[in-house]
């Protein structure tokens, strides 16, 4: 059903025209290409796919970094499913990887049935820090009047960030633990923003952490949780309110996060307070 044919230096031009085209942000899902062509198409590590004499899309493999490339023609586009079949039958490269952007589609059983390892799986959320949506506070949380919002004192309470993040992030699969010596590292960084770690507390205990960072002229919040004990009590929903309205008083108008998919309480937190989708990154190994 599907031609897969080595691209030769005669399609360059329209190598790059489908890689540059915006029409391919349309499609379910895609990699973002961005190399040179020309040395994959020297090394024939470029290809097309055709179905039915229909050009559907290029595969790029870079053998260095063990990574498949996948970038959809205009208006032509493969399932998930059969671009993980095309990949597994047609190249058989075990522990090669593979990155897109998606939408609207579920990578899970596919993964699964070809035996394929989701590395990672987030979404990228967005929202204009001065359009979310107000909350009702004296309705909603409880015990509000002995929650605290402040920042986090730069060079004196690093250790409570780090007891914070690694109570925090415990049951978080793959994440190790965090040290008072990465902590110092980071707050030399460029993206680091000294006023922007927050603490929630209460009654004086901190329960709560998490920041913005600075990378690429964009704002991102980061290590954004609540102690597993102080959860389902609304505690995250004033932090967030509290941090959003922080940055519409400094200036910062957009703000973005990325989540894990699998994470449906954060996503459903985020969304009700006016985050909205942008976009989904997917990693798996082949």
């Amino acid at each position: 059903m599907f031609l897969i044919v080595t691209a030769k230096l005669k399609n360059i031009i329209l190598i790059k025209k489908t890689i540059n085209s915006k029409e391919k942000a349309k499609h379910y899902f895609y990699s973002d290409f961005t190399e040179s062509v020309l040395p994959f198409i020297l090394n024939k590590q470029c290809y097309f796919i055709y179905k039915k004499n229909k050009f559907i899309g290029i595969i790029f493999i870079n053998h260095v970094l063990k990574k498949f490339y996948f970038v959809p023609a205009k208006d032509k586009n493969i399932s998930f499913t059969k671009l993980l079949f095309l990949l597994k039958s047609k190249f058989n490269l075990p522990e090669y990887s593979l990155n897109l952007l998606y939408k609207d589609i579920e990578p899970e059983k596919p993964c699964k049935y070809f035996n394929a390892k989701i590395l990672n799986d987030v979404k990228l959320m967005y929202i204009s820090t001065n359009k979310f949506q107000k909350i009702n506070v004296d309705k909603d949380i409880k015990c509000f009047e002995k929650l605290d919002f402040r920042n986090l004192k730069i060079n004196e309470e690093e250790q409570i960030r780090v007891d914070l993040q690694n109570e925090i992030f415990s049951d978080v699969e793959g994440r190790r633990e965090l040290t008072i010596k990465e902590v110092f590292a980071e707050e030399k960084e460029e993206s680091f923003l000294c006023d922007k770690c927050f603490l929630l507390e209460f009654e004086k205990e901190a329960i709560g952490y998490a920041q913005i960072i600075k990378l690429n002229n964009a704002y991102y919040l980061v290590n954004f949780g609540i102690k597993t004990n102080y959860r389902k009590n609304g505690y995250g929903k004033i932090f967030l309110y509290k941090i959003l309205e922080q940055c519409s008083k400094s200036g910062i108008d957009d703000l973005f996060l990325t989540v894990e998919n699998s994470n449906y309480k954060a996503i459903k937190l985020y969304r009700k307070i006016g985050f909205i989708e942008l976009n989904n990154f997917l990693s798996i190994k082949i």
